[in-house]
Formats: C-alpha cells, structure tokens, sequence
C-alpha cells in the first residue's frame, strides 16, 4: 500500500476515534509508519487531511448511491433506495459514521474556499440525488402535486440523518429507523386519500 493510502487510512481511523482537534499529526505517522514531516509533505496541514479524508468518506457513499440508484426506475423506489444505501454505509462503515455524523469538517472547515468547498459541492450533489427523482415522481403524476422538490430532498436527508444519529448516539435499532424513514417518505410524496367523514356517536 502507498504511504499516501497508509495516512488517509489512518487519519480516518484516529479522527473517528478520537476526533480531529485531539489527534496530533505525530500519531497519525505513527500509526501510518510514516514520519510527521512525510505527512506535512503529502497534505500541507492537519486541516487539509481532514478536507481530504471526510471527502473520501463523502464520495465513497455519492459514488455507491449513484450507482445503485441507477438500475432502479421508479421515482418513490429510487428515494427509498437513497435512504437504504445511506444505512448501510453508516452501518457497515463505522468510521464513515463518525464522517457522516458528527460532520467535524463542516465545522472546522471554510466551505467557501478553494478547495475545502468542494465538500460542499459534493454534498449538494448528493441530496440533489434525492430531489431530482422527487422531481421526476412530480412530473410522472405519481407524487404529489405541486410540491417543492427542494425543500423536500432536504427534509429527507435531515430526517436521514437524525435517524443515522439517534442509532449512532443512543443505539436505537437501525431497521426499525429506516423503516420509519420509509413510511414518512412514502407520508410525504404520495397524494393521500380524502379522509371519510365521520359523525359523532
């Protein structure tokens, strides 16, 4: 393995378990096997490491969800498959969790600068995954009408990640959060049914 792989691997690694402001560049060589200077050398600073790594963690599940997503037609199929793929990254991926959750770039990081923006980027490509196909149920007649794609693509990647964190956090099961997710996806786009009227007893 390259020593740039060994470092991003490690800096993952030690970023997730310990954070990034308490992980000094010297144990990240360590663990690497590299010198502190050779890290200085490949990634200029700390901060541009953690740029580098949460953009890989970032691109690893934009990459898998484009290439899932592209098999299926159907616009709610196409959504539900969003959501399912981003559980089981966070799952399978206990590191990208950290990445994915806690978002320590996002605060640590300018997002209006060259490059660290390109996070930024990246994440609005992802949830503009969602809101295309919300776009695409819209105008196929199969959601509801008139509703606002945008807004709505962003409701549903919060309420992603509040169920990926209250798994993360408090260990809530995570089938029983995606299939609440589901059934508010489904609440959402789908046009309802005119509820009966009833009469008082």
């Amino acid at each position: 393995m390259h020593k740039v792989d060994r470092i991003l691997n490690a800096a993952q690694k030690l970023f997730a378990q310990k954070g990034f402001e308490t992980t000094p560049i010297s144990e990240v060589a360590s663990l690497a096997e590299v010198s502190p200077g050779t890290i200085i050398y490949y990634f200029k600073s700390k901060d541009n490491l953690l740029f580098i790594v949460t953009w890989r963690v970032m691109h690893a599940l934009y990459k898998k969800t484009v290439a899932e997503i592209s098999r299926e037609k159907d616009p709610l199929e196409c959504i539900y498959k969003c959501a399912q793929i981003f559980f089981s990254f966070i799952q399978n991926n206990t590191e990208g969790q950290t990445f994915l959750l806690k978002n320590t770039a996002f605060d640590t990081l300018d997002l209006n600068v060259f490059p660290e923006a390109d996070l930024r980027i990246l994440h609005g490509r992802y949830i503009r995954l969602i809101e295309y196909w919300i776009r695409m149920g819209v105008e196929k007649g199969n959601f509801t009408k008139d509703l606002n794609a945008k807004s709505t693509s962003y409701g549903i990647y919060a309420l992603m990640i509040g169920a990926g964190k209250l798994h993360f956090y408090h260990h809530l099961p995570m089938d029983e959060l995606e299939e609440e997710v589901r059934m508010f996806i489904r609440a959402r786009l789908l046009p309802q049914a005119p509820f009966a009227e009833t009469t008082p007893d």
